[in-house]
């Protein structure tokens, strides 16, 4: 499988998926089809420079009130993300 940003200059059929990069592709038949939507926490080599540096900042972030400065930092970039009741982010993806 392969991301975004390794398939984006291939031929490839995204109809339908609003936000390529939050998906992983897979190849058929000489053409590369979104196979598997992903966590872009789990990925932090498909996100922009800007935003990794902004996730860095924000590392330690575990109470609710860093978590909600952390999400409006995120979004002003074009991101968005959900967190659980202990304060782990998780689901990082574009905004639609």
């Amino acid at each position: 499988m392969k991301t975004w940003n390794e398939v984006k200059t291939r031929q490839h059929d995204i109809s339908g998926i609003e936000n390529p990069g939050n998906w992983l592709f897979e190849e058929k038949n000489g053409i590369w089809y979104p196979s598997k939507e992903i966590d872009l926490f789990e990925h932090p080599d498909q996100l922009p420079e800007n935003l990794q540096k902004l996730l860095e900042k924000y590392s330690e972030a575990d109470d609710y009130p860093t978590l909600e400065k952390m999400l409006k930092a995120v979004e002003e970039i074009g991101y968005t993300f959900d967190y659980y009741l202990d304060g782990t982010p998780y689901d990082l993806r574009l905004k639609p």
